[in-house]
């Protein structure tokens, strides 16, 4: 990840074709040092309770779920600040 780049929120599957859900948020968690940037799970399949995610949506997405969920994680991200 850039320096100079800042990330508000990050929306991602588990199933990814090159690396899968898991193994992304962890090396975003760890490798990447990125603990303090909200991640919207959006996948057909449950996330292992393991996963430390803001929030967990089941595909197909609803839209106005998706937006509350945006909008709760950018506010809380506001807010820790």
């Amino acid at each position: 990840m850039r320096s100079d780049t800042s990330i508000a929120l990050i929306i991602h599957d588990l199933l990814m074709p090159e690396m899968d859900g898991v193994t992304f948020l962890h090396h975003l968690r760890v490798e990447l040092e990125a603990s303090r940037i909200p991640v919207l799970i959006a996948s057909a399949v449950s996330p292992p309770p393991e996963v430390d995610a803001f929030v967990a949506l089941r595909k197909p997405l609803a839209l106005d779920a998706l937006l509350r969920a945006v909008e709760s994680a950018l506010h809380s991200m506001d807010a820790a600040r």
